[in-house]
């Protein structure tokens, strides 16, 4: 009898500790699948479009300086006023992205690339164009490291590498596409219908990225366990995997006393 009371009792113990499972436990019982699939190819969509954006505002800088015959001083401020704006919103954009997450941080980014950008291509005053761009710039180093975040965020440690390569060949991709498209055509289209025609294609990532849930670790940490339950239930349905979102247990609900 006193056998039997300890064997349930060690059973209940061990039920006990099974309980509760951590963000990091789901993520690896979700595996690899369709969902992390279909994040991978989104931001892979997202990187393409970025880095394409960044290389053609160095292709078409000789036509700009045709156009408005520049001074090599109003081609420096051109050049420093992107990187300075750029620099600055990457501090801004991770700060935003750990307090608004990752997903509103994406769209916020491509939002104002596309917004800035199409106006910078409409100006015809050299000073408004070179604010306008700095604009466009500025959330522009935002978007890709929340991408990948994200997809990080979703995927098994084993495939985190893998993942971050595949994303950096579709970077890649995006500046050869601009290169081709700038050798066959600027001179023909001029840089900026070139840059009009290559700009409209980041709708697709903005769209696709507003019907997309965030990032389930972020959602746990930041408080709101029911949204990232919801979306960790998504990515096992997707996998085909057992539904276990209910056993995650929230760090904030954890009684880990007090750091001193």
């Amino acid at each position: 009898k006193q056998w039997y009371q300890r064997r349930v009792r060690g059973e209940k113990e061990t039920l006990s500790k099974r309980t509760y499972i951590s963000v990091d436990h789901a993520v690896e019982h979700a595996g690899f699948g369709c969902a992390q699939i279909k994040y991978m190819l989104v931001a892979c969509v997202v990187f393409f479009t970025e880095v394409q954006f960044i290389h053609l505002g160095s292709l078409t800088l000789p036509s700009i300086t045709c156009e408005w015959n520049l001074e090599k001083w109003q081609i420096l401020i051109l050049l420093i006023g992107a990187s300075v704006t750029r620099t600055i919103g990457s501090f801004v954009g991770g700060s935003l992205s750990d307090k608004y997450g990752r997903k509103n941080n994406v769209i916020l980014g491509l939002f104002s690339m596309i917004f800035f950008g199409l106006l910078a291509v409409i100006q015809s005053d050299f000073y408004m164009f070179v604010t306008f761009r700095a604009c466009s710039f500025f959330f522009l180093h935002c978007i890709t490291p929340s991408a990948l975040c994200i997809v990080l965020e979703i995927s098994p440690r084993r495939m985190r590498f893998l993942a971050k390569m595949i994303l950096a060949v579709a970077g890649q991709l995006g500046a050869t596409c601009s290169s081709l498209t700038a050798m066959y055509f600027l001179n023909s289209m001029g840089w900026r219908d070139l840059t009009f025609y290559l700009t409209l294609p980041c709708f697709i990532p903005l769209l696709i990225f507003c019907f997309l849930s965030d990032s389930p670790r972020y959602l746990f940490l930041s408080g709101d366990s029911d949204a990232g339950r919801r979306a960790m239930k998504q990515i096992y349905q997707m996998n085909g995997k057992e539904d276990i979102s209910h056993l995650i247990r929230n760090i904030k609900d954890h009684d880990r006393g007090n750091v001193r």
